[in-house]
């Protein structure tokens, strides 16, 4: 446990980052390629890994823009557990803070933390769902890939369907010691494959998975059946979605929508929201309406590709989409625009915890200075929240409209896409990888 004075330095050299980080010019472009993965159009071609940690404000202010999809939880504790994410999937100190301070057998009381390693044929990013139950520590690993070491006593049972689609176990556990020396284990074993230190050939293969296997009282695969069917090299951002997704659909109410994640879930609605916000605080940090239209657009033809599947057999389905996955990588990984910030700002960071008595988490808070006045980056108004819910619904009902505008866009890139000699194999600092090797499921205890 380390003390309060200790935890606002480490919060603070993190902020410090992510100021210079923001204030650089190509955090808009660097967003734009979140979501193009998110959206399945392109494989990762970032080297700033680390970047996909901005998803947590981000899906922070979805839950103050719709608080009634989880009216029956705490979700000033999910909230609170979101910012505790972010902080911890950067510094192995905190994650070991926090961990401690989870609480026991309580689904709002979380840590996600993306963590990533190297295999025998590239790297790979997965996400750690951390949670205290039956005073354990548990680590689930959660990775729609199936990724595991060649050693792994048991291996995740794959299931390829008569329309070609694999579904796999997609969830593993680990059960460790709430101890110190236990945390503290927990916490190098997944720091040792946070993103922003890179990776290098010679790294220690599965580095994460072998150290959490040491340390573990028991492993086992979980009951978590998803689609493992990767269309790009995008699991830098599909993981910790992913993830996210499955901690905000425990304790679904029945009339739930936005944040179920199953295939008949309204998950579009959830990654329709996430655009907004986005487009929101990228005109609030001085970016032009351009980056915001931009993304507007990816997120429509989304929607009119999922859309144009739903009229096709199960087979053809999964064909197109992954013809259409290779057209729009071929396009998509060349061609983000470089976006400018058309008006003057300045960020500020400060820590502010007294908003609250019994705060659970002293949030930071990040005020930017739009020609002469301030606004909060990671803070909405009723008003701005009005202004979100409003745009997500038309959107939506924009995507009919144009239909004929959207359609004509996706056939000029894919007859862009068809003239070029060879399919663009992005240069993928972390792509998706996947383990072929099927056994039955044995618990290791």
């Amino acid at each position: 446990m380390i003390s309060k004075k200790e935890e606002k330095k480490l919060i603070a050299e993190i902020d410090k980052k992510r100021t210079e980080y923001m204030k650089s010019k190509r955090y808009g472009k660097d967003i734009c390629e979140l979501f193009l993965q998110n959206f399945n159009f392109k494989g990762n071609t970032l080297d700033k890994l680390d970047v996909q940690k901005e998803i947590f404000p981000l899906v922070k202010q979805v839950i103050e823009s719709y608080p009634e999809e989880l009216q029956h939880r705490n979700i000033d504790l999910i909230k609170s557990s979101l910012d505790r994410s972010y902080y911890a999937s950067q510094n192995a100190t905190l994650l070991s803070h926090y961990t401690e301070q989870l609480i026991n057998h309580n689904d709002d009381s979380f840590l996600v933390v993306p963590t990533g390693f190297t295999t025998g044929t590239g790297a790979h990013e997965v996400s750690c769902i951390i949670k205290k139950n039956d005073e354990k520590i548990q680590v689930e690993i959660f990775d729609k890939a199936g990724v595991s070491p060649p050693e792994r006593l048991e291996k995740a049972n794959e299931i390829l369907d008569n329309y070609g689609r694999n579904y796999i176990v997609s969830n593993y556990f680990y059960k460790i010691d709430n101890t110190p020396d236990g945390i503290n284990s927990m916490a190098k074993a997944i720091a040792s494959g946070f993103t922003d230190r890179g990776f290098k050939p010679s790294d220690i293969k599965y580095q994460p998975l072998h150290f959490l296997s040491k340390i573990a009282k028991s492993e086992h695969y979980g009951r978590n059946v998803t689609s493992s069917q990767y269309i790009q090299g995008n699991c830098l951002m599909k993981e910790v979605v992913a993830s996210l997704k499955r901690v905000l659909s425990e304790k679904s109410s029945p009339g739930q929508l936005i944040f179920a994640t199953d295939k008949q879930g309204r998950t579009d609605s959830l990654n329709g929201i996430l655009t907004e916000v986005a487009c929101f605080r990228l005109e609030k940090m001085g970016y032009g309406t351009d980056i915001s239209n931009y993304l507007r657009d990816q997120y429509k033809m989304y929607c009119y590709l999922k859309d144009d599947r739903k009229n096709y057999p199960e087979d053809i389905k999964v064909m197109r989409k992954i013809e259409n996955g290779k057209i729009l990588n071929k396009h998509f990984t060349n061609s983000i625009p470089e976006f400018k910030r058309v008006a003057s700002y300045k960020i500020e960071v400060s820590l502010n915890d007294n908003n609250k008595k019994k705060s659970l988490f002293s949030r930071f808070k990040k005020f930017i200075k739009l020609e002469g006045k301030k606004v909060r980056v990671n803070h909405l108004t009723k008003e701005e929240i009005s202004v979100i819910r409003l745009n997500v619904n038309d959107i939506r009902k924009n995507v009919e409209k144009d239909k004929e505008k959207i359609s004509r866009n996706f056939n000029n890139i894919k007859e862009k896409a068809l003239t070029m000699s060879m399919f663009i194999e992005p240069n993928v600092s972390r792509g998706s990888v996947r383990n072929s090797s099927v056994k039955n499921h044995n618990v290791r205890e």
